[in-house]
């Protein structure tokens, strides 16, 4: 087996895209988040909101920025689900079929780049897209973007410019 050898990052965009995370100064860039996590109606709210649905297990133990985590086994993701957390104005992400997160309704990976890249004025050709992550397609459409990202880590990707 051969290592692949990736860079480190600049950029981490975590918590299923409500996260952006300055990797040199390990700084979250708050004003992006907050254009991320607009109209999230607070994890008390989406707690309450989704009580009723006993299957769904509160993941107490993961740190959650901006986002809501619970595990749910497949069989129990079901229309009544997904119709209370869009009730809620939300959007949601389900990933590795075990683990369900409540977004705002903006927040994803291909969003948080677009916005990153813009904020941060980068020409289109300055970034490389490696793809491959577990995720959002819509992440891996932003022109040049490098991703690293693992199965067991779905809800974080990092993001490299190329200089």
């Amino acid at each position: 087996m051969v290592a692949t050898v990736l860079p480190r990052p600049q950029w981490i965009i975590a918590d299923v895209g409500a996260s952006v995370i300055d990797a040199e100064r390990m700084a979250h860039d708050h004003a992006l988040e907050a254009r991320l996590r607009t109209g999230r109606p607070g994890t008390a709210r989406v707690r309450a909101a989704l009580k009723r649905f006993p299957y769904l297990v509160y993941q107490e133990q993961v740190a959650q920025e901006g986002r809501c985590s619970f595990y749910l086994a497949p069989e129990d993701l079901s229309d009544g689900l997904i119709r209370a957390v869009g009730a809620l104005g939300c959007s949601w992400s389900y990933a590795s079929e075990r683990y369900f997160d409540v977004l705002p309704p903006r927040a994803d990976k291909g969003t948080a780049l677009r916005l990153l890249a813009h904020a941060r004025r980068w020409p289109r050709q300055a970034n490389r897209d490696q793809g491959g992550v577990t995720g959002s397609a819509a992440a891996r459409q932003v022109p040049g973007a490098v991703w690293q990202g693992r199965r067991r880590a779905p809800r974080c990707a990092a993001v490299r410019v190329a200089r």
